[in-house]
């Protein structure tokens, strides 16, 4: 190496590039040793072994040539080599983009300033409480326990682990979603702390990544300057807000959906093998994150359809998608769901439920979804590969969703947001291909002004519930209540646990105990309190977020009349009691159902 240099090509073998791409995860796997020591520090001893060992024949022929002391001095050398390999092909690639596309590197500044200041930072992000949404708090609490698995290693019971994990904080539902979501979000939270902060800053980035992949795909469809237009009014979209503001899936399932969609007009404009293994690569991946991605299956079929593509309309470039997707589906979801029966209601596959493909709507406004209508008709006289891949798509999921009729709110369907603002564009272009003269500028601008009044122009913000401020005053662990709706009582679960070692206090959510045992004696709510131990209640008096249910309204009467139990802290309408006489009964263990997909109950050790 030191005589001839490096090679002028990275045309490698594939032991080659999996030891670029070990050599490129080393300094992630250095960061991770050194915040979590132990046996963290063998994840990157492995990715150096396993470097080596691919490189087997070449240390048999250094030792033999030059003897075993050379062969081990050029290891360091071997490992800047394959690093400057992946920082060149990096460079490279940015490079490629920048010289193509002279507003690429402008664009991605525009994009992280709003996605990262305005969307995020002006929106209140940053410090709001996890309350967002119902399921919020739920995506969060999955990817944290599984980072604090992989820092316990409980790998003896992990099942007993995670039970238990789950009697503590009972808002965790790996299992109920794919894991790709909660695995990465764990991934993230092993380089930096678990955090609100860390982790809008995770969806930041997944967001960026998403506004840059629809860039490239309309850079297809306009010139630059449209392009940037064009992701701007993605990025103003509330979905897309909602969706960078929020720990949720949606926004990885989008970045899925986006390259997927990019991979798809590959296959319709080239053709071959790579391309159809990244249409199956996409398409798994996105099944992994979501359950919506089932909408993805049929697109490329109707995309080669509407492409007329008919020398690719082949089984063996086909096969590939369809078998990886439903193969990933196959073994993941009957794996967590208990029946088929369950499963099939989980996936809405009922013809007696909404379908509610009228959410297609208040994605972009009526006006890009007449556009894209009229676009999709007019495939019918210029098949081009970018219209053809987004009527797929759009068309796919309106015919699965009438099968699977689980996709009861407008973020399920974030799949088909890039398709509608796409085929509105392409609408547009072709009308000033059509019409004669100048007239055809005029119909243009005509044509957008109307898609562009219809537009959904909405901010999304969130503020503060008061849950962080309530949690700095409470005594921690403890045995907890928390009385509220099902939002603000996961936003309290996640609060809380930030701030203790996990897992200590147990929680207890009201909605999940008196509710379901419907106890109607003033008696009854004194004496469970003492059975399960309870030290600290939470109460939610927001009426304007919940209302109270008989159970409730016994909780409240039997605190706030009680003298064992006296205020211990306030933030707003939400209120901490604390428990100021001994309970009466002994404290029995914390029993907990684990719901309608796992027919299980798990009980306190």
């Amino acid at each position: 190496m030191m005589r001839h240099g490096l090679p002028h090509n990275l045309n490698f073998r594939w032991r080659d590039r999996l030891s670029v791409a070990l050599t490129a995860l080393l300094p992630v796997l250095f960061i991770v040793a050194l915040e979590q020591r132990g046996i963290w520090w063998g994840s990157p001893l492995a990715a150096l072994l396993a470097i080596g060992s691919l490189q087997g024949p070449m240390w048999s022929l250094l030792a033999r040539e030059r003897g075993p002391l050379f062969a081990a001095a050029c290891f360091p050398l071997l490992l800047a080599h394959y690093f400057s390999a992946a920082t060149g092909f990096v460079l490279g690639m940015l490079r490629g983009e920048t010289t193509r596309d002279r507003w690429f590197a402008r664009a991605a500044l525009l994009f992280a300033i709003l996605i990262f200041g305005v969307v995020q930072f002006a929106g209140g992000a940053y410090t709001a409480e996890f309350d967002g949404q119902q399921d919020e708090s739920a995506h969060f609490m999955s990817g944290l326990m599984v980072r604090d698995f992989l820092i316990q290693r409980h790998l003896s019971h992990p099942v007993s682990w995670a039970e238990q994990y789950y009697i503590h904080y009972p808002r965790v539902r790996f299992g109920h979603w794919p894991p790709l979501f909660h695995v990465a979000e764990a991934a993230w939270f092993l380089l930096l702390p678990p955090s609100r902060v860390s982790a809008v800053l995770f969806l930041g980035l997944l967001a960026l990544a998403a506004a840059i992949a629809f860039y490239r795909v309309a850079r297809i469809v306009a010139r630059s300057p449209g392009a940037i237009l064009l992701t701007c009014l993605l990025l103003a979209t509330p979905l897309f807000q909602q969706s960078a503001a929020l720990i949720m899936t949606e926004m990885l399932s989008l970045l899925c959906g986006l390259c997927f969609l990019h991979a798809l007009i590959r296959l319709l404009r080239d053709g071959g093998r790579a391309p159809a293994k990244q249409v199956a690569l996409w398409a798994g991946l996105a099944l992994m994150v979501s359950g919506i991605a089932a909408c993805l299956v049929p697109a490329p079929f109707v995309a080669l359809l509407f492409a007329r593509r008919w020398n690719v309309l082949q089984l063996r470039f086909l096969a590939i998608p369809a078998i990886v997707a439903l193969a990933v589906g196959a073994l993941w979801f009957p794996l967590t769901m208990p029946s088929w029966h369950i499963m099939a209601g989980w996936a809405g596959f009922a013809v007696s439920a909404p379908w509610n493909v009228q959410y297609l709507l208040v994605l972009a406004g009526p006006g890009f979804v007449a556009l894209a209508a009229a676009a999709i008709l007019t495939l019918i006289r210029k098949p081009e590969p970018v219209a053809a891949a987004c009527a797929a798509v759009l068309l796919s999921t309106i015919a699965v969703s009438f099968v699977l009729r689980a996709m009861a709110e407008p973020r399920h369907w974030v799949l088909t947001l890039p398709c509608l603002l796409l085929l509105g564009a392409i609408f547009v272009r072709r009308t000033i291909e059509i019409v004669p003269g100048r007239g055809r500028f005029v119909a243009a601008a005509v044509l957008a002004a109307l898609a562009l009044t219809f537009f959904p122009w909405e901010r999304y913000t969130q503020t503060p519930s008061g849950f962080s401020a309530l949690a700095d005053q409470v005594k921690r662990p403890a045995r907890m209540l928390v009385s509220g709706s099902g939002w603000a009582e996961g936003s309290w679960i996640v609060v809380t646990s930030l701030r203790e070692q996990r897992p200590s206090s147990l929680i207890v959510r009201s909605t999940k105990v008196f509710r379901s045992r419907g106890s109607n004696l003033p008696e009854d709510m004194p004496l469970a309190l003492d059975r399960m131990g309870i030290e600290t209640v939470i109460l939610d008096d927001r009426s304007a977020f919940r209302r109270f249910s008989p159970g409730d309204r016994l909780l409240r009467e039997s605190v706030l009349k009680s003298r064992a139990w006296s205020r211990c802290a306030q933030s707003g309408q939400l209120s901490a009691y604390c428990r100021t006489q001994r309970p009466q009964v002994p404290i029995e263990p914390l029993k907990l159902n684990l719901g309608l997909y796992f027919d299980r109950s798990v009980v306190e050790k």
